[in-house]
């Protein structure tokens, strides 16, 4: 009925669905005319192929990767997946498991067929749920492979940008990802100081001399953490933590 009534315009056809969806802003991609006739407008599973792959996805429970029993993950945004089928279920776990860094689609497949042990014709079943999850906007695509180095380093270091508005004092910070990170100010303190100068130790060694200062206010149990004994037996779990939360959230190089 569309095409009728736009009479096979891509541009009516367009305001005809803003219309039918109520669709108030819409993203228009341009190109040059020359290349009009290049533009593939159906999406294809296929094309999953020439991308990198990422996503913000976990589960709170193990997952049986070999067998059809329900699992489900939780994207970053609070949206809940139901998934039976194991080599999309063992796929879901090593997205998570690689985030923030990216993976190929043919080195995903092949870990998640492992990983499940199942047949090679399960590929179409894993291209079709991928590309679900990208229309959902649960899968991120990278024309480029995107890999941080970890708190695993000796001497973990932040981008520099993110070192710079930390020192700023600023709540937030920009990722390698161009998205802005939410900090509370314990994160805040640690990520102005992890400069790829001071080893874990001496990151927890500085944090523990503001929280004795009161620069910094720590409590657990509601009680006041701020003298240098308490801190020893404190301090050294809470910077791994947040140097795991750092890392997750590509702020670490």
């Amino acid at each position: 009925t569309l095409e009728q009534a736009s009479g096979g315009t891509i541009i009516l056809t367009e305001q005809y669905m803003d219309f039918l969806r109520n669709r108030s802003f819409r993203q228009t991609l341009l190109v040059r005319g020359e290349r009009q006739s290049d533009s593939q407008r159906n999406i294809r599973a296929e094309q999953l192929t020439l991308f990198q792959l990422s996503a913000n996805i976990k589960t709170q429970r193990d997952v049986n990767v070999t067998s059809s029993t329900l699992a489900t993950f939780e994207s970053a945004q609070g949206r809940t997946l139901d998934v039976t089928e194991p080599i999309i279920k063992a796929a879901l776990l090593i997205l998570g498991q690689r985030y923030p860094r990216t993976i190929a689609f043919e080195a995903l497949f092949a870990a998640a067929a492992e990983q499940s042990k199942t047949a090679q014709v399960q590929r179409n079943t894993l291209l079709n749920a991928l590309l679900a999850l990208t229309l959902n906007g649960l899968l991120e695509l990278q024309m480029q492979p995107l890999e941080f180095a970890g708190v695993a380093r000796q001497r973990p270091r932040a981008i520099a940008l993110a070192r710079q508005q930390a020192r700023a004092g600023n709540a937030s910070a920009t990722n390698q990802r161009h998205e802005r990170v939410t900090l509370n100010p314990f994160q805040v303190a640690l990520l102005a100081i992890t400069d790829g100068n001071r080893s874990v130790a001496e990151i927890e060694h500085r944090l523990t001399q503001r929280c004795v200062a009161g620069e910094i206010g720590l409590q657990r149990d509601g009680v006041a953490l701020n003298d240098a004994a308490s801190l020893a037996a404190f301090m050294p779990g809470l910077v791994e933590e947040n140097l795991r939360l750092l890392e997750s959230a590509a702020l670490l190089e």
